[in-house]
């Protein structure tokens, strides 16, 4: 990321919602104090923070543009970019730095201030959407209980009266779009959360496998359906068409299991690995370096590969 490839658009793209920001404001805040703490001057935080791929970073690159290339003092370059920000704690963010900066007060001390500040309402936030994910939890679970007892009263009256036989297939496609409607309106607004990472054009083996099967089986799948459903009846037809993209998806399902096992893994075992780090620099005096080399990796289980690859 550099600053000859900056443009207003980039900014304009960042997220007016404080939810959807507010992790990378937390990330981008702890780093800049991470920095501060480290001694760097204020050019160099600006710019190091600028350079992170996280959606808060683009500000801080304009910040470090409009004080290095233009020649603006540093808190009319914040409150000229606060302008651009459409999610309001971002905004504040970008005030408060500047009146930081324009007052003198020490930026280690502020930046510390604000991480602590903004971790609080992160951890409030992040636990009334917990509370709301129960709340949509139980709405999925009585669309699934309605369309299943439609259904059943539905082949029952089939079974007790004179309908036509494919009346619970008709029934079932209404009940199918009538619950795909309802699942896509969860999905856009109940509160969701990334647990996993993708770095560019790398990622575990599990997760591109998956996405490779996907892109093959899932267009043979369809193509399968399509071609074998309409040489059938209709009820045969349907049922084989289905069956068809089940099983072509089934790989993909499979890949993506092991994938979200392994994301498990790593996060219960990552804890361990703290512990053991901290116990080990508390205990000797020692540096995080050399720590991390007195731990047997061994034993870290899935983490091995990851603690060589940071010793390295």
């Amino acid at each position: 990321m550099t600053s000859t490839t900056s443009s207003p658009k980039r900014i304009a793209k960042v997220s007016s919602d404080n939810t959807a920001v507010g992790f990378d404001l937390l990330t981008n805040l702890t780093y800049c104090w991470v920095l501060a703490i480290g001694g760097l001057p204020r050019d160099k935080i600006i710019e190091r923070c600028g350079r992170q791929r996280l959606k808060t970073a683009v500000f801080f690159e304009y910040v470090h543009v409009l004080a290095k290339r233009m020649g603006y003092e540093y808190t009319h370059a914040f409150q000229l970019v606060s302008e651009g920000a459409r999610a309001s704690n971002v905004k504040s963010l970008l005030l408060r730095l500047a009146a930081a900066i324009s007052s003198g007060e020490s930026e280690r001390d502020f930046l510390a201030q604000e991480a602590r500040a903004e971790g609080d309402r992160f951890a409030n936030e992040y636990e009334r959407s917990v509370e709301n994910l129960r709340k949509w939890t139980d709405a999925y679970a009585a669309i699934l209980i309605s369309v299943t007892l439609i259904m059943v009263v539905s082949l029952v009256s089939t079974m007790l009266g004179s309908l036509d036989p494919n009346f619970p297939l008709f029934m079932g496609f209404g009940l199918f779009f009538i619950t795909s409607i309802g699942l896509f309106l969860i999905y856009k607004v109940a509160p969701v959360e990334q647990f996993n990472y993708d770095s560019r054009g790398i990622g575990p083996k599990y997760r591109r496998r998956a996405r490779k099967l996907l892109l093959i089986l899932g267009p043979i799948g369809l193509v399968l359906a399509m071609l074998i459903a309409p040489q059938l009846d209709l009820m045969s037809g349907a049922s084989a068409a289905f069956l068809l993209i089940g099983l072509s998806l089934l790989p993909v399902g499979f890949y993506a299991w092991k994938d979200d096992v392994a994301v498990q893994k790593l996060d219960e075992e990552f804890p361990t690995f703290l512990r053991s780090v901290g116990n080990v620099a508390g205990a000797t005096g020692l540096t995080l370096t050399q720590a991390m080399r007195r731990i047997d990796t061994r034993s870290m289980g899935s983490l091995q590969p990851h603690i060589d690859r940071l010793n390295i």
